[in-house]
């Protein structure tokens, strides 16, 4: 999976440019050709940087984070794409501001959170899109945040004890073969 920017043509003539994740360069072709338009150019990104080597990285803590704090933002009355614009400047992490960038940019041209979403699913699991679709059609988009926040903040937790609970045995049997 990596990371294309794309520079496109749409059918009024404006120049879009934007980020899709795709597995390859086929498919993201594939993915623009669906949305019409004339394409430019295609190019993989490369991590620059020590915050983008990770080539893609937004752990589930940082997932959880930012969806508590957009469901904060919503509750407020900011609407998402004021929200999704105050998170990417406060995020550290370079990639998933990029991210949320290209999201921003989809929110502006009509597409909606779910379908914006659903284009980094290494970031965003399924059940997270899934989840955001229906509160979109229900309109319940800040509590179904705050409940995948919970979510996700157990998923995390389990996989933290799981990786500790692991580790003693690993050690006893790593001496065990060194003894």
């Amino acid at each position: 999976m990596g990371i294309f920017s794309y520079t496109l043509k749409d059918k009024e003539g404006k120049v879009i440019t934007g980020h899709i994740e795709a597995d390859n360069k086929n498919k993201a072709l594939e993915h623009l050709h669906a949305q019409g338009g004339i394409i430019l150019s295609l190019k993989e990104t490369k991590a620059r940087g020590k915050k983008t080597a990770k080539s893609g990285k937004v752990k589930i803590d940082e997932l959880v984070i930012f969806s508590r704090q957009l469901t904060t933002l919503i509750e407020s009355g900011i609407p998402i794409v004021g929200a999704l614009d105050i998170l990417r400047e406060q995020t550290q992490n370079l990639y998933f501001k990029g991210v949320l960038a290209a999201i921003l940019k989809d929110l502006k041209e009509g597409s909606s959170f779910a379908r914006s979403i659903t284009k980094y699913p290494r970031i965003f699991p399924e059940i997270y899109v899934s989840m955001v679709e229906a509160a979109e059609t229900s309109g319940s988009l800040p509590q179904i945040l705050d409940r995948l926040s919970v979510y996700l903040e157990k998923t995390s937790a389990l996989r933290k004890k799981v990786i500790s609970s692991l580790i003693y045995p690993a050690i006893i049997f790593t001496m065990a073969i060194l003894a």
